[in-house]
């Protein structure tokens, strides 16, 4: 079979490309994997993973600096070195990271670097190579996307993404959006200290989990200090050191006093 001739070509390599190469593979497919970034996709490299070596850091500082007490544990002057932090975070990525490459590697997928174009049926150009499949699986994942007017600047003004491979920490932070990837860091920013703000369109937090999931985390959520703003509508945000308006949505009580953006 001719180099660019595969039997299955999967587009990105993301928890769920990846996973269909090594199945293809294992099947006696002939495989490529097709990724323009790093093997591993957001999931890996700034999604669920560093998410949670985060928070591991930041559940483990809060549990010593507010609870230690409650466990029977005297402690003083704890502290933390946010670099440290960042560090144990990226080598937690990059461990994953070569066993994924070791996996495509034990599988005999051939991995192509670049961005791939689908022209026509079974091909696909990546960068002037043209490649040929009997099958082609679609695994490209998604990214962030801001609101309209708010521009994204990666320092007061950042994205999930750049929340994630951050190696400051803001003194207050305002989260747009109260979903899965909200709430989680409104957890980390608040455990480590911060001053936190969650802003939310609809009338309650994770608003597709079920409604009893959502009344036991705002009162956890209250309870912990952070300043939940449902049924709140962003009118904008301000340049320089970043403040976000709200507006409160009809019939809500919540004042419309401007949000802090990270600091």
């Amino acid at each position: 079979m001719p180099d660019d001739q595969f039997e299955v070509v999967v587009l990105g390599s993301g928890t769920g490309g990846y996973t269909a190469a090594i199945r293809a593979a294992q099947l006696g497919k002939r495989t490529a994997i097709i990724e323009v970034g790093k093997l591993g996709g957001a999931c890996l490299h700034v999604g669920c993973i560093p998410t949670k070596a985060l928070l591991e850091s930041s559940g483990l500082y809060h549990k010593l600096h507010d609870r230690s007490q409650e466990f029977g544990i005297v402690v003083s002057d704890v502290a933390f070195d946010f670099e440290r932090i960042a560090t144990r975070r990226d080598g937690v990525v990059n461990q994953l990271w070569k066993g994924v490459q070791g996996l495509m590697r034990k599988n005999r997928i051939e991995v192509i670097q670049g961005c791939g174009v689908m022209e026509g049926e079974g091909r696909i150009r990546v960068d002037g190579r043209l490649i040929q499949a009997d099958a082609i699986i679609v695994a490209t994942g998604s990214s962030p996307r801001s609101l309209p007017g708010v521009e994204l600047d990666g320092e007061h003004v950042f994205s999930s993404d750049h929340a994630t491979l951050t190696r400051t920490l803001p003194e207050s932070v305002a989260i747009i959006g109260a979903g899965a990837v909200g709430v989680e860091f409104a957890t980390f920013y608040r455990q480590m200290g911060a001053s936190v703000t969650l802003i939310e369109a609809l009338d309650r937090l994770v608003p597709l989990e079920d409604e009893e999931v959502s009344r036991v985390l705002l009162q956890a959520f209250q309870r912990a200090g952070i300043d939940c703003r449902l049924q709140a509508k962003v009118q904008g945000v301000r340049p320089g050191r970043g403040r976000v308006t709200v507006q409160p949505a009809a019939g809500s009580s919540r004042p419309r006093t401007p949000a802090a953006w990270p600091s």
